[in-house]
């Protein structure tokens, strides 16, 4: 995690070696890291020298590494050639929308046959506005008290019970809510909303 002042971003560093052959274990690997990865709420880069020959288009290790990553919705953003030989081995990779950079530069800084990768975000998120909310204090229930109030209510007297199936629903919604305001009432409060992962939608 790499936070500034409001704004954060979770930054991964892969690095696999160009000596060895690609094998099926990198790619179960990487999804291990993309599948922790994916939960966070806030930009998410993994950068760094895969040695994959991503600007083969016959390449059959580019293509696998392409579609793991449009699997779990991110951008393998193209840089073009990144190593002093020519040839694309390094890249970013980012969330498809929150913390996109419209592009990747790629700069020689003569210290490595390899080049850096740079790339500039926004780095401010909105705010989310304070809203009002109604709720009980579920931290302070006494579940004894809770227990006591129910048995002496009527849920816990069944000749009282109605017939029809509707009304025994709104008898448990009555006597049930009438048993928290005695014993644990409804406050309202202000706060500010967190922000949450974007699956969780009303």
């Amino acid at each position: 995690m790499l936070p500034s002042a409001n704004f954060a971003s979770v930054i991964a560093v892969v690095y696999r070696p160009g000596s060895a052959a690609v094998q099926q274990r990198f790619f179960d690997e990487l999804a291990a890291v993309l599948d922790r990865l994916a939960v966070y709420q806030v930009p998410i880069y993994v950068v760094g020298d895969f040695n994959i020959r991503l600007d083969r288009t016959d390449d059959v290790n580019a293509d696998q590494l392409r579609l793991l990553v449009d699997c779990y919705g991110l951008v393998l953003h193209d840089t073009g050639p990144t190593h002093q030989r020519g040839g694309t081995l390094d890249t970013v990779i980012s969330h498809s929308d929150t913390g996109r950079p419209d592009r990747v530069d790629v700069v020689d800084v003569e210290l490595s046959d390899h080049f850096m990768l740079r790339w500039d975000v926004a780095a401010t998120r909105d705010v989310p506005p304070v809203v009002t909310v109604a709720s009980r204090p579920w931290s302070r229930l006494d579940v004894d008290l809770l227990r006591s109030a129910i048995s002496t209510s009527r849920l816990c007297q069944p000749d009282t019970w109605p017939a029809d199936i509707d009304a025994m629903a709104a008898l448990y919604n009555d006597e049930f809510g009438d048993v928290l305001d005695s014993i644990l009432p409804v406050r309202v409060f202000t706060r500010r909303p967190r922000p949450t992962d974007p699956w969780y939608d009303r």
